[in-house]
């Protein structure tokens, strides 16, 4: 009976890359796809004509727009400027969303009054204006 040998009683780790759900591809590999089939087609672009400009073959061509394999970042970029596409357009809505805190407007005398705030150097000084106009203030805000 053969021994075994070092490297087969390791198990070894799968280079598999993670799913989103085994049984078929990414979802994020799919609407990535998807995109980058949509605008391939909208300007009239074969998969063929587009893997020779991005140095890969159409049938990798089909894979990405299936979402079969995943589409490398390098590739991507590359992609978008063939295409004449943001690299936002294939990425849109894609991972958190994050909303922007509302600011707010200040208008004529308000604004200047910020700006000269904003002007004064000292700190401690710049404290005190802030808790003076805040005491003076009817809506007192944190």
């Amino acid at each position: 009976m053969p021994r075994p040998t070092s490297s087969s009683t390791h198990l070894r780790r799968s280079r598999r890359r993670p799913r989103g759900n085994e049984n078929g591809p990414d979802p994020v590999d799919v609407l990535v796809g998807h995109r980058l089939r949509t605008r391939r087609q909208s300007l009239g672009l074969s998969q063929r004509k587009l893997g020779e400009t991005l140095g890969v073959t159409f049938q990798q061509i089909q894979k990405y727009e299936r979402g079969m394999n995943r589409i490398a970042v390098t590739t991507l970029v590359r992609a978008a400027a063939v295409l004449d596409a943001p690299l936002s357009f294939f990425l849109e809505g894609i991972g958190p969303q994050r909303q922007e805190p509302e600011r707010p407007t200040l208008y004529g005398r308000d604004a200047r009054l910020a700006q000269a705030l904003a002007g004064i150097e000292d700190r401690r000084v710049r404290a005190a204006v802030r808790t003076l106009v805040r005491a003076l203030s009817t809506e007192r805000q944190p």
